[in-house]
């Protein structure tokens, strides 16, 4: 049988032809074909609700979560959050009107790339991003303002951006990251100090740096000096703590530093003329605060959980204080969670004032500065040993010779007291002085 070459070559090459006229790319097929599996397979779209007003879904297809709506996240504990099944996530988009990110909200998302950050967004809560160990970088919008303790620890972060908005960052925020291990000295996020290591004898913070976070300089021993720059608006809580020979003044059981107060745990502390700022959690005082017509500034946190404050005395007018939550975390005496704070108390300030307008925006009780009762006198107390307050754990601080609970007798009640207060400490529920201990809990001062 003779087979026609030309002929079977002729028709080949009409199908060829016909094949490279067919419109259709690969991505488009591909695009055609999951939009008909999405047509025919609804278990590749997972949706839910987050709270009131916000819901999230699921993309199986691009291992895709998004959080649509308004307000604030919910809290969760760990692993309890309503999208625990697809913690395969490569990718999360928080869309605009959402303005935090709850607690625990993506613990442990080890496969998660990227996240997309709307503007609006102002908080991102406790170990929001935990343990999202292939994430490398993240985007903040100019609208953050607090990133709370541990947000993104253990992540691959190298880098981020520190917004000028930014009014605090919590402990332990970035901890075991490579933004952390890959800096010796001080430790920096963009505009923020994060971090020192005890090697650290005299600190020099340069020009544009904005804040110090939360315990960044904790237990540095070695430290004895540091300098702070014109451009420093923000100190966080127990940012020194342990550093036992920072030149820190002690006046009258308040620990100043370059100007700022930094601690004090007595009871009706007036703040000396002549101070600037006052960092966050820097009042562990109870009663009433008065704070003089020098202070410029009061950071955000300054007098938080204490449950025993009374009334706060602003006596500069135009003293900036900081405004920036939801709620009233400045000064507080009362908290629901850990974002709800309130203050019971009244505020004294004069008509008009920024105190006016904090006691206004979070309704708490307001009076003319003339109505405030206080004992500030000119203050000519001589500074004692330089030792930071927040560091004593001594017995003897409180009452008479170990005499706890200022019963006029040193016996087996004070010994149960310092080791309640040990226990305490040790496991981190508190932290101070036994005296703000024996106030706070006992109402003992």
């Amino acid at each position: 049988m003779k087979i026609n070459l030309t002929g079977i070559l002729a028709v080949i090459s009409a199908l060829l032809m016909c094949v490279q006229n067919i419109p259709v790319q690969a991505g488009e097929i591909r695009s055609v074909v999951s939009e008909q599996a999405m047509s025919t397979d609804e278990n590749l779209i997972k949706t839910g609700t987050c709270g009131e007003n916000l819901t999230w879904s699921y993309d199986v297809l691009n291992a895709t979560l998004t959080i649509s709506g308004s307000g604030a996240m919910p809290n969760y504990d760990t692993d309890k959050y309503p999208w625990s099944s697809y913690k395969s996530t490569e990718k999360i988009i928080i869309e605009q009107g959402v303005t935090s990110i709850g607690t625990n909200a993506f613990f442990d998302f080890r496969y998660l790339e990227s996240v997309s950050l709307p503007e609006g967004l102002t908080r991102i809560c406790k170990q929001a991003f935990y343990f999202c160990g292939v994430l490398t970088s993240v985007t903040l919008p100019e609208s953050m303002k607090a990133i709370d303790s541990y947000a993104f620890a253990l992540t691959a972060l190298t880098s981020i951006n520190t917004p000028d908005g930014l009014v605090s960052i919590d402990s332990h925020a970035f901890q075991s990251t490579p933004l952390i291990k890959n800096q010796t000295g001080i430790q920096y996020a963009d505009k923020w100090v994060i971090g020192c290591d005890n090697t650290v004898t005299n600190a020099v913070l340069p020009e544009g740096i904005k804040g110090i976070a939360s315990r960044s300089f904790n237990n540095c021993t070695y430290l004895e000096t540091i300098s702070f720059p014109d451009s420093l608006e923000h100190i966080g809580g127990y940012a020194f703590y342990g550093c036992n020979h920072l030149n820190i003044e002690a006046v009258g059981g308040i620990s100043y530093l370059n100007g700022w107060v930094i601690n004090t745990t007595f009871k009706n502390p007036v703040i000396r003329d002549g101070t600037v700022a006052v960092s966050g959690s820097g009042i562990y005082g109870y009663g009433t605060v008065d704070f003089p017509e020098s202070v410029a500034y009061i950071d955000y946190g300054a007098i938080y959980n204490r449950s025993l404050l009374e009334a706060v005395i602003i006596r500069n007018p135009d003293c900036v204080i900081e405004m920036s939550d939801d709620y009233s975390r400045t000064f507080c005496n009362d908290w629901y969670s850990d974002t709800e704070y309130y203050f019971t108390g009244t505020i004294y300030g004069e008509e008009n004032s920024t105190a006016q307008a904090y006691a206004e925006k979070y309704n708490i009780k307001f009076l003319p500065l003339s109505q405030a009762t206080s004992s500030r006198t000119e203050q000519t107390t001589e500074p004692e040993t330089e030792t930071e307050t927040e560091t004593s754990s001594s017995a003897e601080t409180s009452g008479s010779k170990g005499d706890i609970n200022n019963d006029g007798l040193v016996n087996a009640t004070d010994a149960a007291y310092i080791l309640k207060y040990a226990a305490e400490v040790g496991s981190g529920k508190f932290e101070g002085s036994i005296e703000g201990y024996m106030l706070s809990v006992y109402g003992i001062g």
